[in-house]
């Protein structure tokens, strides 16, 4: 894919996302597609993971909407800084090893970035960067969670 053609399919995955259709966006995915959030601190692999982290976040907030802020297309891959926004109305499970976050009913607007590789029309590899920190403080959480840690 040349980098026009990245971006307009970055531009599907974030359309997928902010229509919350799960389908769409697992289909623009490679079936050993790998999504790594903040260096691998949760990795999921292969379509039915990588869909499960997806309909978290849309359960956790339904008007869940993402912002592509800058974008940086290669031939192969994109870098990209986004701006999340929306209202934690659904639990919220952040990692796999923490407790599940009740709804809070507060609204949320950070940003993160994140790197995908991009093979045959299908995102490959994703390493995505959160400022979960940012997150929790804008829920009102932290201390529930340092509780935990």
């Amino acid at each position: 894919m040349n980098k026009n053609e990245v971006l307009k399919f970055n531009d599907q995955v974030i359309e997928a996302w902010n229509k919350h259709d799960a389908e769409t966006f697992i289909n623009l995915c490679d079936e050993n597609a790998v999504w790594k959030i903040n260096g691998g601190i949760e990795t999921y692999r292969g379509k039915k993971e990588i869909k499960e982290y997806f309909n978290r976040w849309k359960s956790a907030f339904p008007d869940l909407h993402l912002t592509i802020r800058t974008s940086m297309p290669a031939d192969d891959a994109v870098s990209v800084e986004f701006q999340f926004s929306g209202t934690q109305n659904g639990r919220l499970k952040l990692q796999n090893d923490m407790p599940e976050i009740p709804p809070t009913h507060k609204k949320v607007n950070t940003y993160g970035s994140y790197v995908s590789r991009v093979k045959n029309g299908k995102v490959l590899e994703t390493n995505l960067y959160t400022d979960r920190l940012a997150l929790v403080e804008q829920l009102g959480i932290e201390s529930e969670l340092m509780h935990h840690a």
